[in-house]
């Protein structure tokens, strides 16, 4: 990966991520920014509240960013990370209905990236935290013969604006990132 590329990807990390907004985390083993992950539309979360087994709520994330929880009703979640969400239901269960909620949220399941280009199996694959280039490329049966294997490009949404990105294979995915794996000429 170049230089220049490294760089840009630091500056867009630091300027904006659109899936974080606490501070990016770099990672010993690439050169990539890591953003927390936020919650957005087809997660599906467990939503626990400690000692309210009534409130245990296992919930897909709608198209508009927002979750229905007992007592509460809808609660747009889209853009913040888990923290967040858990903080949120617990300020919301202890304005008249708990006292000192505990509230835990995990994500059952991420929404999607997707690969295409010349992997075996393109397609959409759910994402998972670490996720990597080469581990995403991967699960997707790995390369065709007719692949270049190093120099995949990435489409990924920036501020709003779908952005191509050559990538290194220690990259890491993002969800809803697009992973194109180019054809050889030769």
């Amino acid at each position: 990966m170049t230089v220049s590329l490294v760089l840009l990807l630091m500056a867009v990390g630091c300027a904006y991520s659109p899936f974080s907004s606490e501070p990016p985390v770099a990672d010993e083993t690439s050169k990539v920014v890591i953003p927390s992950y936020q919650v957005g539309p087809n997660d599906v979360l467990r939503v626990e509240v400690f000692d309210e087994p009534d409130l245990l709520t296992e919930t897909a994330v709608s198209g508009l960013g927002v979750i229905k929880f007992p007592l509460l009703g809808e609660l747009r979640v889209a853009g913040m990370t888990v923290k967040e969400v858990e903080e949120t239901l617990a300020k919301r269960l202890e304005d008249g209905y708990l006292k000192n909620p505990k509230v835990t949220v995990s994500i059952l399941t991420y929404r999607n990236f997707f690969i295409s280009g010349e992997a075996r199996n393109p397609g959409a694959y759910p994402y998972r935290e670490g996720l990597t280039v080469l581990k995403a490329i991967t699960l997707a049966g790995g390369w065709t013969e007719r692949a270049v294997k190093d120099e995949a490009k990435m489409l990924r949404d920036v501020n709003g604006n779908q952005q191509m990105l050559t990538v290194d294979m220690n990259d890491f995915v993002q969800p809803d990132d697009i992973i194109i794996v180019p054809e050889s000429f030769f």
